[in-house]
């Protein structure tokens, strides 16, 4: 029948997809139904439902009576699945990832007010902070607005209480370890399980940079659009109002890894190209897929915190005429800092 079971624990999913796949679902679910009676355990309606990425297939499913409960089932759109969310509409939710950012925000503002220093704080806030908050991201998206949160209250906890202060700087110059700014460990997560469901399904590596140079060109599309919108403001010479400013629907749109992983690496101004190469501005290109396992992480977070620092000199008048800042040798002189002076 080339269905897809799944049993964890108490629950179980039958996955079918192809021609006459409706047919063939209400017959396995209803033989998975009786199959689960039969050993002794009761089917709940309130807690079953079912889901298809089908229009047609979604509104005859609301329409059915299943037999072994004679009750209709819930159709979803979008769920919670395996720690993350499951999105079924042309649209992704990530409902669950973006409440477990504003639980993480708490703890972290918690950590903030430990008497504890900057470098047992940055500790806790990697073991405890992204675990938590980013758990499941690879497969689905959150609002950028709830990350600009998350690194809001990282840089309060371990940068100065300043509002001249520069993120990307305290990120730079940020404790030993991986890198602490949540956009390039969203990056840095969603890179390296692509690599390992790559290397787990090496049949589907094809299908993956067909997805990827879709996305690209969606993408390139995407920034074309921007480019002309603001030179055609440029030329009216006129303030829009943003209130009655009229917003072109976006060409980019991520439905899946692939795109979502185009889409962390745009975050972090670096660009993914074809092969799965990450490029940016004045570096070589590294191929993700195929430099060595323990690499991809360091050689990905030199490549954001040389990214951030073109931020910084963009932004910041002092930093304008240093081209490159060697934050090997700065951490390096921050370790001998202690109390008040590690805050900087």
């Amino acid at each position: 029948m080339n269905a897809h079971p799944r049993v964890l624990a108490d629950d179980s999913m039958v996955s079918i997809s192809g021609a006459d796949s409706l047919e063939r679902f209400k017959h396995i679910s209803e033989a998975t139904i009786k199959y689960c009676e039969d050993l002794g355990a009761r089917v709940a309606p309130d807690k079953s439902f079912t889901f298809s990425s089908d229009k047609k297939v979604k509104a005859n499913l609301k329409q059915h009576i299943w037999k072994s409960i004679n009750k209709k089932l819930k159709v979803l759109s979008h769920t919670r699945d395996l720690g993350t969310h499951l999105s079924l509409n042309a649209a992704m939710v990530g409902t669950t990832i973006n409440e477990r950012i504003d639980e993480t925000i708490a703890t972290i503002q918690k950590i903030a007010r430990m008497p504890f220093g900057i470098k047992i704080k940055a500790t806790l806030i990697r073991m405890s902070g992204f675990p938590k908050a980013l758990y499941g991201i690879e497969a689905a998206p959150c609002t950028e607005a709830k990350l600009d949160k998350l690194r809001t209250a990282i840089v309060d906890t371990i940068g100065p209480n300043s509002t001249l202060r520069s993120p990307e700087m305290v990120f730079l110059a940020a404790t030993d370890g991986d890198d602490l700014d949540p956009i390039a460990q969203v990056a840095s997560l969603r890179l390296t399980a692509m690599r390992r469901f790559l290397a787990i399904y090496p049949n589907l590596k094809h299908q993956a940079g067909e997805l990827l140079d879709y996305y690209i060109n969606q993408k390139q599309e995407q920034m074309d659009q921007t480019a002309k919108e603001l030179e055609e403001e440029t030329m009216n010479q006129r303030p829009v109002d943003k209130k009655t400013r009229v917003h072109k629907k976006k060409i980019f749109k991520p439905r899946g890894p692939v795109g979502l992983l185009v889409a962390a690496m745009a975050l972090n101004n670096l660009t993914l190209a074809s092969g799965f190469q990450v490029i940016a501005k004045d570096e070589p290109p590294f191929n993700t897929m195929e430099v060595p396992w323990q690499m991809v992480k360091p050689l990905l977070f030199e490549f954001t915190a040389r990214a951030r620092q073109l931020v910084v000199q963009a932004n910041r008048t002092v930093m304008k005429s240093v081209s490159e800042v060697d934050h090997f040798l700065l951490r390096k002189y921050l370790r001998r800092l202690v109390g008040e002076e590690e805050a900087i």
